[in-house]
């Protein structure tokens, strides 16, 4: 196994709360090693001064001062500290070339000729591949719980970094990574693994080839990938091997490459730390993340800023508490020719191993100042001042690539928008299901009930419980379409509806606008008259619910569902658009084969994607101001044209929008369905299922116990907001519009908790370290960590078995508890134990979990 160095940031940072590290000279665009203060005479002793360099070594400098380097920034270098992990001893599957075989189930493989060769880097890791893709030799591991010894390249590793690709085309599953520690821990890591194509949603690779090959030579020209994927780990020991996944069925996990960024470590164990905290810049990254400042239209620049040593030195045996932790505020700026710093980014602290995400909000100007979108110049230098402007670091020019033209436009053509701020802080939201299917409201366990016309025609005999449903309650004449006369939800209030999604805590809602069966809940116009507004009830609802959402809760953000495909659309099959489970053509009536159910409201002459698909998505964005455009299925699509026009419309509007996976193009956050992880998922991510056990749509055979308990879906929410992820509960109503008593009531009982404790969900990010310890989930933001227990503390006392960013003089309350949970006696054990006294009186205030918030002192 070799090692790589890539240009590692490097600086020292002085600490504001050490008087004698000194005052910092005045700002220059030159690096500098800031000269100290003469020292108190009491104080002159020999000074020792930490500096981290590239091959992760410490080097001591006695009294001696810093001088300036004489020469201009070094342009910062795209990669980091890392080290290959050599796994190719290993390889038992061919992905590409000569005798390929990636995919078992339809033996096709990668296309060799547009694969990189020898290495590849992304994330300023280095990865190995194969040099030559079309030797017909193994290229991949499909692991099977392989472990790989480290020996002596054992090291305390803050990251690990993998290359893959799933090898089903639907769906995802989880991959367990278990890294294994000199001390005889271990702990797990998950990644959620994508396929190397898929019908239904994109997915975003980081290598990417326009096609693959089937099995007889011809070409699937569906975007294909090989992705990217990291977990931070523990660093409070050194990882010694790491056990690979189990295989999985019939999605096959493929490894091509494993990488690792380790820590940086103290030379000499028990030497007394120097007063000098250690910063670095892990990575910087342009962002679509907007807001307007004093008048000023600001974008989002987010750097990664870590404190490289290993969480050993949490508490450092010296029992010099927080010595080695980065102890705030610091401010960062963006200096450079492109650019205008118009609010720094904060950092409060950072504890050894630990990592903060800053944003720092600029904007982009030409060399005469005057804004506009392609700068002359992209060459930023960061600069970490103290609460007093000082400035006490700089770091090496970074190419934020804003020469390049296009602003917006370009990050629509290259894939790359970001999730709004306001979706990332949201975290919760309610998501509707309500149609044709919520008349018969019926599935057996375990299937969806919103797909009762699909799933009643795609096996018509006996062993069919949605064949044997529809025949005993409706009777073999009655077809789908029936429905829509009986539609008349006489008990929907669209006002109780937003109250309830209120009081539940959601900051945002997704209504089902247009299922798979083609039925709209909007005025389609004449694009068709398939839909609640030209037949049956004669109503726009959509119209009715965002209506009393912007005039009942104007905070809430409004998003709409809608099918890219419809399962029994003729336009679609007469375009050539039919594919797979969406043939789009009429269906056969599922009683009698040779008679062929009607598809009411359609109107003819119409193609399929061009004058409905693109329409009512224009529609929903233009019209009713849709704020997330939750598409479904994939498919055929004209998204890219779509995204042309709605993301600009928006912005002129001065309102952010986004969009899921499922639209075809232009994927901002993944879309899981009853799915949560073990682990941070890196990547924005949105989890969604119904309150319902199974389905998200109303069931009738679903009883009033069975629905997910407050708890359960509390849990879920606080979770997966820990992993770096969003919370979509599906509440579906009934045929009449009602959405029954057991479901209000459950969902009452999570807002209640939210009313109290919410503010260690809404707007905080993960904890780098890791996102749980047991029933522990950890969350914060820029000044303050939450820890949130499942189960009540016992004994009056929370005990925290594991680092976290707690120092002397924080502030411990228990939320929720009343006067009696405020400002709590609070002890850092033997150990690294944080113990948290609480009264009984006040854990007797809360129910379903228990949250405390430490407020850093500053």
């Amino acid at each position: 196994m070799a090692s790589g160095y890539g240009a590692i940031p490097t600086a020292v940072i002085v600490s504001q709360q050490d008087e004698a590290a000194g005052q910092p000279e005045a700002s220059s665009r030159w690096p500098l090693l800031r000269r100290p203060r003469t020292p108190k005479r009491s104080t002159q002793l020999s000074l020792t001064l930490l500096i981290l360099v590239s091959a992760g070594a410490l080097l001591f400098l006695q009294n001696e001062l810093f001088e300036r380097i004489k020469r201009p920034l070094p342009v910062h270098s795209d990669e980091y500290h890392y080290i290959p992990v050599d796994i190719s001893h290993l390889f038992n599957n061919i992905a590409a070339g000569p005798g390929a075989d990636f995919d078992p189930h339809y033996h096709s493989h990668f296309a060799a000729e547009h694969l990189p060769t020898n290495s590849f880097s992304y994330d300023g890791v280095k990865f190995i591949l194969p040099s030559n893709w079309s030797d017909g030799q193994a290229d991949n591991l499909i692991p099977h719980g392989e472990t790989i010894h480290l020996g002596k390249d054992s090291t305390y590793t803050r990251e690990l970094h993998v290359l893959y690709a799933g090898d089903w085309i639907d769906g995802e599953s989880g991959n367990k990574f278990t890294l294994n520690y000199e001390d005889g821990s271990s702990e797990q890591v998950e990644v959620s693994a994508k396929n190397w194509w898929t019908l239904h949603w994109l997915n975003q690779g980081v290598i990417r080839t326009p096609y693959h090959y089937r099995h007889d030579g011809t070409k699937n020209h569906n975007l294909t990938m090989i992705y990217h994927w990291s977990a931070g780990t523990r660093s409070d020991s050194p990882v010694v091997s790491i056990s690979l996944p189990e295989a999985h069925w019939p999605n096959h996990f493929h490894l091509f490459s494993l990488s690792l960024v380790p820590s940086h470590t103290m030379p000499r164990e028990g030497k007394r730390p120097p007063k000098i905290p250690l910063i670095s810049i892990r990575r910087q990254t342009v962002t679509t993340k907007w807001r307007t400042i004093d008048g000023v239209k600001a974008y989002a620049i987010e750097l990664s800023v870590v404190n490289p040593l290993p969480s050993k030195y949490t508490r450092h045996e010296s029992k010099d508490d927080g010595r080695l932790w980065i102890k705030g505020p610091f401010y960062f700026e963006l200096e450079g020719e492109g650019v205008r710093t118009v609010q720094p980014g904060m950092v409060a602290r950072i504890m050894p191993g630990d990592e903060a995400k800053v944003k720092v909000w600029v904007e982009v100007i030409d060399l005469k100042g005057k804004p506009e979108r392609g700068a002359a110049s992209s060459l930023a230098t960061v600069i970490v001042r103290d609460t007093k402007g000082r400035e006490v670091q700089r770091f090496g020019r970074y190419d934020l690539g804003f020469e390049k033209e296009g602003g917006l436009a370009r990050k629509l053509e290259e894939n790359t928008l970001d999730t709004p701020e306001w979706w990332d802080d949201a975290k919760f939201g309610i998501f509707i299901h309500w149609g044709l299917y919520s008349i018969p409201g019926f599935a057996p366990k375990g299937w969806y009930a919103a797909w009762y016309w699909w799933w009643m025609h795609k096996w018509p005999d006996a062993n069919n419980g949605f064949w044997n449903y529809h025949r005993d309650h409706y009777g073999t004449k009655v077809v789908y379409d029936d429905f829509i006369d009986m539609f008349n939800p006489t008990k929907f209030n669209a006002s109780e509806w937003i109250d309830l999604f209120a009081e539940s805590g959601a900051k945002y809602f997704v209504l089902v606008t247009k299922h798979h069966d083609g039925w709209a809940l909007f005025d389609t116009k004449n694009t068709t008259h398939r839909s609640t507004y030209h037949l049956g009830p004669k109503r726009d609802y959509i119209r009715e619910l965002f209506d009393a959402a912007k005039n009942e809760q104007p905070e809430m953000k409004r998003g709409t569902y809608i099918t890219m495909p419809e399962w029994y659309n003729p336009d679609a099959g007469e375009g050539g658009y039919g594919f797979g489970d969406w043939p789009g053509q009429l269906a056969h009536n599922a009683y009698d084969y040779d008679k062929l159910e009607p598809y009411r409201g359609r109107l003819p002459g119409k193609d399929y994607l061009r004058d409905q698909q693109l329409e009512h998505m224009r529609m929903l964005a233009r019209d009713y101001e849709s704020e997330i455009m939750w598409c479904d299925i994939g498919g055929p699509n004209l998204t890219k044209e779509f995204a042309a026009e709605w993301y600009p419309f928006a912005e002129s509007q001065g309102r952010q929008v986004v969009m899921n996976n499922r639209c075809g193009d232009l994927p901002q956050f993944d879309t899981p369905e009853y799915t949560r992880f073990s682990s941070i998922q890196s990547t924005k991510w949105e989890t969604s299922e119904g309150i319902d056990p199974y389905c998200y749509a109303y069931n009738r055979e679903t009883k009033p116990e069975e629905y997910k308990s407050a708890q359960t879906v509390l849990h879920s929410l606080i979770d997966i907001v820990s992993k770096n992820g969003n919370y979509l509960i599906g509440l579906g109503p009934t045929g009449d519009g009602d959405i029954v008593q057991p479901v209000v009531e459950r969902m009452l009982d999570v807002g209640k908790w939210l009313k109290h404790s919410g503010e260690c969900v809404y707007g905080t990010k993960y904890f780098f370290p890791g996102a749980e310890h047991g029933p522990l989930r950890f969350t914060q933001t820029e000044t303050t960590f939450c820890i949130i227990s499942f189960v009540r503390p016992e004994n009056g006392k929370l005990v925290v078995g594991r680092d976290v960013p707690v120092l002397k003089g924080d502030k411990i309350s228990f939320l929720g508890g009343g006067k009696a949970g405020e400002d709590l006696d609070w002890r850092v054990e033997d150990g690294g134990r944080l113990v948290v006294d609480v009264p009984e009186k006040a854990l007797d205030k809360v129910d379903l979990a228990w949250a405390f918030k430490v407020e850093y002192a500053l």
